[in-house]
């Protein structure tokens, strides 16, 4: 329980973390998505910022040829891992503890870690297809729903927090 407790609380500290840096970065930089295209053919849906072209310019030709990186997302790993062992690892080693059968549990481990993929799958999809929408037309609601998903971001970590603290 005190380890539950423990990963629990790093959840709320990271939601809240995170959802100031989104914050942050939708008051700092101008972020919105759009699909464009590299010399190579290579034609991709992505966020960037137009921060340097000034308030009111178009888009500048030049700012839209960047690299990809492309390297691991150990940050996405990291913060993914942390989120499952405190949430959904509990729930299932309490579950898991109570069925005999080794195979029947393992089963039981794969359609859980399956269901967990899915609904986090379907919960970003919630989320990018308000902003992918609103960042077509680079607007204020654009900005609005980061900022609004940064603030949920920031009170549900601290709701986390206060259920253990």
């Amino acid at each position: 329980e005190r380890l539950v407790m423990g990963l629990e609380i790093a959840v709320g500290c990271l939601m809240i973390l995170l959802g100031l840096d989104v914050i942050r970065k939708a008051v700092k930089s101008r972020i919105h998505f759009h699909t464009h295209q590299h010399d190579d053919g290579e034609v991709h849906f992505h966020a960037h910022s137009h921060a340097e072209n000034g308030r009111g310019k178009g888009h500048k030709e030049l700012l839209h040829k960047h690299a990809h990186q492309k390297s691991f997302p150990l940050r996405a790993l990291l913060l993914g891992l942390i989120h499952g062992m405190a949430g959904s690892a509990a729930l299932m080693v309490l579950v898991v503890d109570k069925i005999d059968s080794m195979w029947i549990g393992m089963i039981y481990v794969v359609l859980f870690g399956l269901g967990s993929i899915a609904g986090m799958l379907l919960f970003s999809l919630v989320i990018s297809i308000p902003l992918a929408l609103s960042g077509q037309n680079q607007g204020r609601l654009h900005n609005g729903i980061q900022l609004s998903i940064g603030g949920l971001t920031c009170c549900f970590g601290l709701f986390v927090l206060s259920t253990w603290i």
